[in-house]
């Protein structure tokens, strides 16, 4: 997630929180319209620095709080990022056929040439 995401995310709770409408957020921002806010708010749209800062203003929350909290959320983005690598793999065949393995399962989470190869082999009973 971009660094403009986890800000407009943080924003997004704050403004929950406070009970601010878009309404009155696009006032404070100088916006023409509430879908210009509600871009913002969801990441699509970065907010400009003056727009931060009003949204500080509004919200009466202090900067640094605000980047002590975006920090502690790519952190642990980048952890959620890094365990999920640790678990899936790609896993080629005989026959150069990739198949995605979560190697947290027993079985790879696509069938194929290589979900058979991976499996325990059994020998098969002669009939009496």
């Amino acid at each position: 997630m971009k660094p403009s995401e986890l800000i407009a995310r943080y924003i997004r709770g704050q403004v929950a929180v406070a009970g601010v409408t878009q309404v009155q957020l696009a006032e404070a921002l100088g916006l023409a319209n509430q879908q210009a806010v509600s871009r913002r708010l969801k990441g699509e749209t970065p907010f400009s620095i003056d727009e931060l800062v009003a949204v500080f203003q509004l919200l009466d929350i202090e900067s640094a709080e605000v980047l002590d909290e975006i920090q502690r959320l790519a952190t642990r983005e980048a952890r959620r990022d890094h365990e999920h690598e640790k678990k899936i793999g790609v896993v080629v065949g005989d026959d150069d056929e990739a198949v995605e393995v979560d190697f947290t399962a027993r079985q790879p989470t696509s069938p194929g040439p290589v979900a058979a190869a991976l499996r325990p082999q059994t020998k098969p009973r002669r009939p009496r």
